[in-house]
């Protein structure tokens, strides 16, 4: 099965959308540890500066995962990620 990536400012993005007023982007993972959570939240503030014009609006840094452990959610809960595990929100959505 072929994955779908977005590349923005030569990063790669599994989930990518906007609709002008919010853009939705992130990482989907088996596995997610604080480690990724970091990660993801400096691609994406790395990217909005290189291309600001790709992130109108309010942007949501989201993280999609079968398996998160507690210090991924205690993370995100401190960054502000959305972090979703298995289709049930680990964190809330902020907007």
């Amino acid at each position: 099965m072929p994955q779908i990536t977005f590349v923005i400012a030569n990063r790669e993005f599994d989930v990518y959308g906007t609709n002008g007023v919010v853009t939705v982007v992130g990482e989907a993972r088996t596995r997610v540890g604080a480690k990724t959570v970091r990660r993801v939240v400096e691609m994406v503030g790395e990217a909005r500066r290189a291309q600001p014009e790709r992130f109108p609006g309010k942007t949501v840094v989201v993280v999609y995962c079968l398996r998160a452990t507690p210090d991924a959610v205690e993370e995100a809960r401190k960054l502000g990620v959305w972090l979703v595990e298995s289709g049930r929100e680990k964190t809330e959505l902020r907007m």
